[in-house]
């Protein structure tokens, strides 16, 4: 990048002003470089596992990076934008570097500088019509306005200020032009093929994971036929039935449908897909904890609406189109599209019928285990998350011989007992909280400590009810901590019933599930000091009698809804089994009002 035609006449030497800014520049550049390196990774991950997480990302909203690497502007020709900034971002620091040495080029920092501005804005418009931020991307957008100040202090003026005279140099001066290029070309094209290599290899560790995945999902057990009232496509004896619990909002739902569709077109006979919704969001939800797709809902009626007139599939494929926007309008526009009544599809929206059959499919889905999209129930296993297209061909050829080895579910067995068996006989301990309202389900759940360095199985299974169904059901802790013991899990038990006293049990509940009860303990100890004072003082004493109760004579969790208790067996509540969903399993057979439902687990 040497130039005399377009680098700017250099003095004797430099001021502080330009001094710093040529070395900000320069730091700016290879900020740009690791975010671009990172998004490069996330991008590496998404395309072997079909998603990708990072707790960085998901600072920007609740859908972290997802919406950025699945959308169509994440990439130009097949090739990640993250590779063409990090192209970019090489040369721009490579210029303020040459700068230091008098033999920077003004018109080709001017040009990238624009270039990277007009970019971001592009980027950030895509992101604010979605309504989704990539925090790394958010990045770039504060790097590339950082860059364009260091410009400006470098050469004494904003890049577009003389953009006829940077135009003009860049042609004059075409051989520093042509390096600048070529330096550019060549850190893209490298990046190209370590991500098509890393790639390549995440596929092959992929096929190995997906045999993980089938032994965990034969080790759940098989479940019922759940496909009554589903919408369904392909053929009875496909080799595979694949059904999917599925949100339109979900940018993993719609890659997942794309490879499904993709399955479908090559080998016909190799699928029979179904669909049934579970919205991630609050509005139709009990399950979610707040209105994580804001248009889940609306979309997932809409398309129940769309079955009504046997044109389910039609208008699927439409929505995962519009992902971007979902909004009333849209959906109206997408059934006058797919051919829909107007008139019937409006009367439908509003018509109980439609909001009980997606009340339906997001209580199955919870009773199955559904507690994020997409999610898969095939030759009767389920599994979370989706498959990518080679993945479903290559288990096509070994899952339906090994689901036949599967066991019929145990936790599905144990709703059966819920549902037919009546309760033992004797009161439950009286509440410790205002009964809840008609229909709302509450959990007694019985913690019963030692004096071994160890935590019952069903302090994990509340803590992670905490968060998966404290939604949709009360958690109402019974603490069982022997008299005069006071280590080991005696300790945490102390610990809750302070906290109940402190009102901190959910924060302590969580904190509560280490691997140890030392680990536990010392997990408490530093976040939640205040519980020292009840402990040191043994005021927690009359605390334990008063959390202790006579729930002792139950084997496992209760559920009470309407005043009804419903018994989950003991051993279908163990640490060793526990999945992060029998909780909201349970609470979800509570719920069960719909005689489809409740017939298919007779």
């Amino acid at each position: 990048m040497d130039s005399k035609a377009g680098a700017e006449s250099a003095t004797t030497s430099f001021t502080v002003g330009e001094l710093a800014s040529h070395i900000v520049g320069v730091v700016l550049a290879i900020v740009g470089i690791a975010d671009s390196v990172y998004l490069t990774i996330l991008k590496v991950e998404n395309e072997v596992t079909g998603k990708a997480d990072s707790e960085l990302c998901r600072l920007g909203s609740a859908q972290g990076c997802s919406v950025a690497l699945e959308s169509p502007a994440s990439s130009v020709f097949g090739v990640p934008v993250s590779l063409f900034a990090l192209g970019a971002y090489a040369v721009i620091g490579a210029s303020f570097a040459l700068f230091l040495l008098r033999r920077g080029s003004t018109p080709i920092l001017a040009s990238l500088i624009i270039g990277a501005l007009l970019w971001s804005v592009a980027l950030a418009a895509y992101s604010a019509s979605v309504g989704s931020w990539c925090v790394l991307c958010i990045g770039l957008y504060i790097v590339n306005a950082l860059l364009l100040f260091a410009y400006r202090f470098s050469t004494g003026h904003f890049p577009w200020s003389k953009l006829a005279v940077t135009l003009k140099a860049l042609g004059r001066d075409w051989v520093s032009t042509l390096k600048a290029a070529a330096a550019f070309a060549i850190v893209v094209a490298i990046g190209v093929l370590v991500l098509n290599s890393q790639v390549a290899r995440g596929r092959e560790h992929r096929l190995g994971l997906d045999a993980r995945r089938l032994d965990a999902a034969i080790a759940l057990g098989r479940l019922p036929d759940l496909w009554s009232g589903a919408p369904a496509l392909g053929p009875t004896n496909a080799t595979l039935s694949l059904l999917k619990f599925s949100d339109f909002q979900c940018p993993h739902c719609r890659r997942y449908y794309e490879h499904v569709e993709a399955v479908l077109e090559s080998d016909p006979a190799m699928l029979r897909v179904g669909f049934r919704h579970f919205p991630l969001s609050s509005d139709c939800n009990p399950f979610i904890p707040d209105r994580f797709h804001e248009r889940a809902c609306p979309a997932a009626l809409a398309a129940i609406c769309a079955d009504a007139q046997g044109r389910f599939f039609e208008f699927a494929h439409s929505a995962f189109g519009a992902q971007a926007d979902l909004s009333d309008s849209t959906l109206a526009s997408l059934a006058e599209e797919t051919g829909l009544d107007g008139a019937a599809f409006r009367a439908c929206l509003e018509a109980p019928e439609a909001k009980a059959r997606l009340r339906e499919d997001v209580i199955l889905g919870a009773l199955v285990g559904v507690q994020g999209t997409p999610a898969s129930v095939i030759d009767g296993l389920f599994f979370e998350g989706g498959f990518r297209a080679e993945s479903l061909r290559s288990i096509a050829a070994s899952l339906p011989k090994r689901a036949l080895e599967a066991k019929p579910s145990p936790f599905i067995a144990a709703v059966k007992v819920m549902r037919n068996e009546s309760v033992r006989p004797g009161a439950l301990a009286a509440p410790a909280v205002t009964p809840p309202r008609p229909g709302f389900p509450v959990l007694e759940q019985p913690i019963r400590f030692s004096d071994k360095d160890e935590l019952p199985a069903t302090l994990y299974a509340a803590a992670e009810f905490s968060l998966a169904a404290g939604t949709v059901a009360e958690l109402r802790l019974q603490l069982e901590v022997p008299p005069n013991c006071t280590e080991g899990g005696c300790a945490i038990g102390r610990r809750l019933a302070c906290s109940v006293a402190q009102f901190n049990t959910l924060q302590t509940l969580r904190l509560s599930a280490a691997e140890t009860a030392t680990a536990a303990a010392q997990q408490i100890d530093s976040q939640l000091p205040e519980l020292a004072k009840c402990l040191a003082s043994q005021l927690d004493a009359p605390v334990l009698g008063a959390a202790r109760s006579a729930m002792g004579r139950f084997e496992g969790a209760t559920l009470l809804v309407d005043g009804r208790p419903l018994v989950l067996p003991a051993n279908a509540l163990t640490k060793e089994l526990y999945t992060g969903g029998t909780l909201q399993q349970a609470v979800a057979a509570g719920l069960i009002a719909i005689e489809r439902i409740e017939s298919t687990f007779k």
